[in-house]
């Protein structure tokens, strides 16, 4: 008895049911009617909770079942993961709370998650298949509803200030922008556009109410992220649409003379995207415009029929961001092995370099994150937030796990063996890759776009090995 339950425990199947327990908590904890009701209520301890939970689950499976993740596999895992305690460990009293905190969430992700996601990929099951199904239908309700709700708000033009525990949200319409139910307009950005990924999905697999339930998610959540106006996400879009094209074309179309219409076809599709996307923009808008012309004018705002211009500042500031990152990074050479944690990093910077931008403007635009956490600006790239916080090492872990993922659909591109399912896992890596650009997070954080983002690298490995090992 004691045997099977540990082994019941130390299975895949629990490992990407955690993950999808996760997933759908962290994915909620984003919508701030949700966030609020969470912070206030015993309910706040099911993310620590969860975190514990996790790593008993790994401390299980290592007992038990070792080799499921000591191995040659799950390497380039356990090379962040030892990143992340040197850099720690190189930054004694600085962070180190939060650190552990990081590590925790880090290992619950890339090995437990990431390793169940893997042997999926590796070896399909249908109580898996169905166990996923199952959650991705959880989490387009989820999405649905807080798609419709920022829909209503978006016609209503409502606008609140709404303050939390240690923070402060915008939510309806704010600086032209629908905010929603959401965070952020990048949380919800990114959140209804890999929702739209996973409609697809459903939609090309699913029957009778299911399909039409699919086709009902791809036009709710397609809706909010055209009028969140994330512009990272809609380059993310336009890289999965390429990406997709190119492998789904290439792979009934090889040889030297095909290679002029692959490209060809996947930019189409990629610019398509774009056209889409910014008809949508401005239809929706002038809908809106409509009704509040039909309506008495209640709102604090209107939303303009496009958005602000960004002239003068393109970039959203990152070119600044950017440029005091890596004035930080050269101050230090000797920093720049293991970097200075990601728990400390931000203290470290508001200590030493008070007078940088990315310290002055947040401290004047965001008092209370500045207040209450010691918050900078984030370094809103990837690469800079994985240099900085753990350095080189943890940038050649992170171009390992790359390497592999690139290796692996490469292997199943050759043998012509992508399926529907690595389309879709495809086209929301490519969102995430190239939000990644523009964004921080997915490394060193437990967040929706994480515990998406590294299910599915673990998914397209074990797909590869697959192949691999077949051909």
């Amino acid at each position: 008895m004691k045997k099977r339950l540990l082994g019941w425990i130390a299975s895949p199947l629990t490992g990407l049911t955690f993950g999808a327990v996760c997933l759908v908590y962290q994915t909620v904890y984003t919508m701030v009617p949700v966030r609020l009701a969470i912070q206030g209520s015993v309910l706040a301890y099911l993310s620590p909770a969860l975190a514990v939970a996790g790593f008993a689950l790994l401390a299980v499976t290592l007992l038990t079942q070792p080799r499921r993740y000591w191995n040659r596999e799950m390497a380039p895992c356990w090379g962040i993961l030892l990143a992340l305690a040197l850099s720690t460990l190189t930054n004694p009293g600085s962070g180190l709370t939060d650190n552990v905190k990081t590590f925790l969430w880090q290992a619950d992700i890339l090995l437990p998650v990431l390793g169940a996601s893997r042997e999926l990929g590796e070896h399909p099951s249908a109580p898996a298949r169905k166990a996923l199904t199952a959650a991705v239908a959880v989490l387009l309700l989820a999405a649905d509803a807080a798609a419709a709700q920022s829909l209503v708000m978006g016609f209503r033009m409502a606008y609140a200030y709404v303050a939390g525990r240690d923070e402060v949200f915008h939510q309806g319409v704010h600086e032209g922008r629908l905010f929603g139910v959401y965070i952020t307009p990048y949380v919800g950005s990114r959140q209804t556009a890999l929702a739209m990924v996973a409609a697809v999905w459903l939609l090309r697999r699913a029957k009778g109410w299911a399909k039409a339930f699919a086709a009902v998610s791809l036009a709710l959540c397609g809706a909010v992220c055209v009028l969140t106006g994330a512009r990272a996400v809609l380059l993310g879009l336009m890289a999965a649409a390429f990406t997709v094209t190119a492998l789904w074309w290439g792979s009934g179309h090889r040889g030297g003379k095909q290679r002029f219409g692959l490209v060809l076809l996947a930019l189409t599709a990629a610019v398509g995207v774009f056209a889409i996307y910014t008809l949508s923009d401005l239809g929706l808008r002038q809908v809106i415009l409509a009704v509040q012309n039909d309506a008495p004018q209640t709102a604090a705002e209107t939303m303009p029929a496009a958005r602000p211009s960004t002239q003068g500042n393109v970039s959203s500031n990152r070119f600044a961001i950017w440029r005091d990152y890596v004035r930080i990074l050269a101050d230090r050479p000797e920093k720049l092995l293991f970097g200075y944690s990601p728990g400390g990093y931000m203290a470290y910077i508001d200590r030493e370099y008070p007078d940088f931008f990315i310290v002055q403007y947040f401290k004047e635009h965001y008092p209370v994150d500045y207040a209450a956490h010691g918050q900078v600006y984030g370094a809103h790239n990837a690469a800079l937030t994985v240099a900085v916080s753990t350095g080189l090492a943890g940038l050649a872990a992170a171009a390992w796990c790359a390497a592999r993922l690139l290796g692996r659909v490469a292997a199943l591109y050759r043998q012509g063996r992508l399926r529907w399912e690595d389309y879709a896992a495809l086209a929301a890596v490519a969102i995430m890759a190239t939000a990644m650009l523009f964004e921080s997070d997915v490394f060193y954080v437990c967040n929706p776009g994480a515990l998406v983002f590294w299910p599915l690298v673990g998914y397209l490995w074990g797909r590869g090995k697959e192949t691999e090992e077949r051909g």
